[in-house]
């Protein structure tokens, strides 16, 4: 493990605890850099791929995986402590509605309109962004914690195999 020169005692100068470093690195996640990645994600990709569900998806997909690897290091810290910390779990869940109505209504839109040109099964939102993320979720879950890379194969796949699902 690469060191960084720093004596334990400086750094429980600056946290009280092993919790407050954790914190410093967590919560900066979840109040800024998830709504903003968001908001980008919803002004530059969602208004562009709405019209076919293939390029919505694959727009999605590609998205969050982008954020995923560029980010994997606090990634893997903010996913390891939302499994058993029900705070952080509430902090997250608090701000993700709060800050996040735009990519929600911007999704929402996007669902509505690939049902309405019957592009898309008409499911309950909740459902079809479960289905989504329980994929996308598997392949960022293998990336993260069991180091199996991610290719442009597996992303046409996961594209592909999404959009036969949810077409009507």
């Amino acid at each position: 493990m690469p060191s960084a020169d720093v004596a334990e005692g400086n750094i429980f100068s600056k946290f009280d605890n092993k919790r407050g470093l954790l914190n410093a690195i967590v919560n900066p996640v979840i109040a800024t850099l998830f709504p903003e990645t968001l908001s980008q994600f919803s002004d530059a990709k969602i208004a562009n791929h709405s019209t076919r569900l293939h390029d919505f998806i694959g727009a999605m997909v590609a998205d969050r995986i982008n954020f995923v690897t560029e980010n994997a290091d606090v990634m893997k810290i903010f996913i390891a402590e939302m499994a058993y910390n029900h705070q952080l779990r509430d902090a997250f869940r608090h701000q993700f509605q709060t800050t996040t109505a735009f990519y929600t209504d911007a999704i929402t839109r996007n669902l509505n309109l690939l049902k309405a040109t019957q592009q898309m099964v008409d499911w309950r939102n909740p459902e079809i962004m479960r289905m989504i993320w329980s994929l996308v979720g598997g392949l960022i879950i293998s990336y993260l914690f069991f180091n199996q890379p991610i290719t442009d194969h597996d992303i046409s796949h996961a594209v592909d195999g999404l959009t036969k699902a949810l077409s009507r």
